[in-house]
């Protein structure tokens, strides 16, 4: 895989594009994203699946993972609803052409969808802190056994860490049960093959916090409701292609966006404009 696909529509792109070289991704806050289970779902399969776990290591330490790594799973929604932090996610997929994913995130059809390259993303976004920064993973759906694989690893850390004490521990471990939560999704989603960016950041800047560690937040009307973002930047040499929805003529609007591209300095001989395969006129 070399490629993952961003659905969205021609607004969109006309605000993300700037003249700075740069994407300016909208990364919605979890709890504003289509999946009503978003986070409660992570919650729920990591809940499912400690018991097994822990009468597999049958320890005396296994007991003791599984009972803080159970509360904190716990207290996790009801903190970030009461809380002043939450993520921020931007979703991308490996499907290059999908019919529901058109009609979901692509303007019903009307939309693009932004084809990126893998390893600038990845190489942009692979960092390994929380706050302030963004995480860039696959996302794994309930059933997935690569769930229980990530959680064993917790378990094995666990031993590795055991000489540490207080909040130190208390805070490795909340930071993996963090993550773990926002990239588990429900099977019916399944269909997106999504790779997500997450950033975990206060919402709004606490006083005693640096501008440096904190994202503003912005605000978006979607049919009526407030949506809280924060905008995250991705080299516009990412862009290897954009693909037009099906329900769009490529005569007409091909060359106008080419015209786009070009006045915000992107060499358009190197993104790759097609339309959609799918024979689906809205």
């Amino acid at each position: 895989m070399d490629t993952l696909y961003h659905y969205t529509t021609i607004d969109a792109l006309l605000n993300m594009v700037k003249t700075d070289s740069q994407l300016h991704f909208w990364a919605t806050r979890y709890d504003y994203l289509n999946d009503g289970e978003e986070l409660k779902k992570g919650i729920e399969v990591l809940n499912s699946i400690i018991p097994k776990i822990e009468k597999e290591f049958n320890t005396e330490e296994a007991k003791k993972i599984s009972g803080y790594i159970t509360e904190l799973g716990n207290k996790l929604e009801k903190y970030y609803k009461s809380g002043n932090a939450g993520f921020y996610v931007i979703s991308l997929s490996e499907e290059a052409d999908s019919l529901p994913m058109w009609r979901m995130y692509g303007n019903d059809c009307n939309g693009i969808a932004i084809g990126l390259d893998f390893d600038t993303v990845y190489h942009e976004y692979d960092k390994t802190e929380i706050v302030g920064k963004e995480k860039f993973r696959e996302v794994s759906y309930e059933g997935d056994k690569n769930i229980e694989h990530t959680i064993k690893s917790i378990y094995e850390l666990w031993k590795t860490l055991e000489v540490q004490e207080g909040m130190e521990l208390a805070n490795e471990y909340a930071n993996i049960v963090n993550l773990l939560c926002i990239y588990i999704k429900s099977h019916h989603f399944a269909y997106e093959k999504e790779w997500r960016v997450a950033l975990y950041d206060w919402d709004i800047k606490p006083d005693d916090i640096d501008e440096k560690y904190y994202r503003p937040i912005r605000f978006r009307n979607k049919n009526g409701i407030i949506i809280p973002y924060k905008e995250i930047s991705l080299t516009t040499n990412a862009i290897k292609s954009i693909t037009l929805g099906p329900g769009y003529d490529l005569n007409r609007s091909e060359a106008s966006l080419k015209m786009f591209l070009k006045s915000k300095n992107i060499d358009t001989d190197k993104v790759k404009i097609t339309q959609s395969n799918v024979p689906y006129y809205p």
